[in-house]
């Protein structure tokens, strides 16, 4: 595999921790004055970051109040989140696009590719492999929701950047260890989130963000636990515990991270790790001890390139492309013919936790086998939204 796209795919591959790395720890400035540490996850770009500290206690966690449909409350219709991307939400504009993306392809490599050209001055590009064996289809609805994210997050801010982010429900704060309840908790704020109440809750650095419908660990281990001795924080494998949140944000430039430029740069991003805990999301570290390994709770990987590498625009756009297909097609490599999570499967899911996704989508949504070029969505593409098969929701927050 080639440097860079072993890098991006490590990126996406998630966070491995480790005390050999060097370690941040600073106040957050906020009404409790607690510590929050960062910690650079090694292998990846990213880094983990818990209100933990080494030597010190951990802060009380409250439990979670119930919020799953099941307790009688009514269902969160995503579609009716502010801030969603015209040329993912109205029909028409979704096709247009997709003929014009892909009105123009040819070989490189002995790939067949697409243009990708940052619209941004003095911007990257990318030519963008195509097809996927017999799902080329659905690998270019892939490319192409990647895209127009892409152009319209850099007409917010062109310098700003793209960042993953996983977060981990804590099983031991859920009523019935059902982490429904930390999913249900974080749709129900994207969809009534609007910029002013980001700014009261300095998270206006945000510009943008998407979330898959849910996730749950490959190859997971049984009973994982806060340390020795202490409470069940992950979920059995495909047991309601075993459920957490992935996505992808875009942030204003000086916020790559909570040690960049930007004065407010520490107490934002402290900001949002006290709002993910409050849904309920896992604070510090586990082991997964079937590989054995170290997984963050909350994990963040920048998607940008080296300074010394680049003039001006730092953007990994292959890294992009790839993470956006890795979290919105659920562990699907890029170009996979696997297909990704079962839809029926995400679509119980997501009815026992009373969300509806921005975009519902079918098993019958994304036709395989389609005769190559293809240049426009053939008539099996019956869904004019033509979604990936598992994100939830994508918003710049109005």
């Amino acid at each position: 595999m080639k440097p860079l796209l072993r890098c991006a795919y490590r990126c996406a591959r998630m966070a491995f921790g480790s005390s050999a790395r060097p370690r941040t720890t600073f106040s957050n400035g906020g009404p409790h004055g607690w510590l929050v540490e960062a910690i650079p996850a090694v292998g990846t770009n990213g880094f983990g970051l818990q209100q933990k500290t080494l030597g010190q206690a951990v802060q009380p966690m409250t439990a979670i109040v119930a919020a799953v449909v099941g307790v009688g409350l009514p269902p969160i219709d995503l579609s009716l989140s502010p801030g969603g991307l015209p040329n993912l939400m109205v029909g028409a504009n979704v096709h247009a696009d997709f003929a014009a993306r892909f009105a123009q392809q040819y070989v490189v490599a002995g790939e067949l590719c697409a243009r990708f050209d940052s619209q941004i001055q003095g911007g990257g590009g990318w030519d963008v492999p195509i097809t996927a064996s017999t799902r080329s289809f659905e690998h270019m609805l892939v490319v192409r929701e990647a895209a127009c994210i892409i152009e319209y997050c850099q007409g917010l801010d062109p310098k700003g950047i793209f960042i993953m982010v996983s977060a981990h429900g804590n099983v031991s704060r859920m009523p019935g260890g059902n982490n429904m309840h930390f999913l249900r908790h974080l749709f129900q704020y994207v969809r009534t989130a609007t910029r002013a109440q980001l700014l009261a809750a300095n998270l206006d650095w945000i510009l943008f963000w998407e979330w898959c419908t849910y996730d749950t660990l490959a190859g997971g281990t049984m009973g994982m636990t806060d340390g020795p001795g202490g409470p069940v924080i992950i979920g059995d494998p495909r047991s309601p515990g075993d459920m957490h949140a992935e996505g992808m944000l875009f942030v204003r430039a000086g916020y790559e991270g909570p040690e960049d430029v930007h004065p407010n740069a520490r107490a934002g991003w402290a900001a949002l790790l006290s709002l993910l805990l409050s849904f309920g999301a896992l604070d510090g570290a586990y082991t997964q001890n079937q590989a054995p390994r170290i997984r963050h709770g909350i994990y963040f990987c920048p998607l940008t390139t080296p300074r010394w590498r680049v003039h001006g625009d730092i953007t990994d756009y292959p890294a992009i492309f790839r993470v956006h297909n890795y979290v919105m097609r659920k562990k699907e490599a890029w170009r996979s013919s696997g297909g990704g999570r079962s839809i029926t499967t995400q679509n119980a899911r997501m009815r026992l936790m009373g969300v509806v996704p921005q975009r519902v989508i079918v098993t019958f949504d994304l036709p395989t086998r389609i005769a190559l070029p293809i240049h426009v969505p053939p008539p099996a593409a019956t869904n004019l939204r033509l979604p990936t098969r598992s994100i939830a929701v994508a918003v710049a927050p109005a």
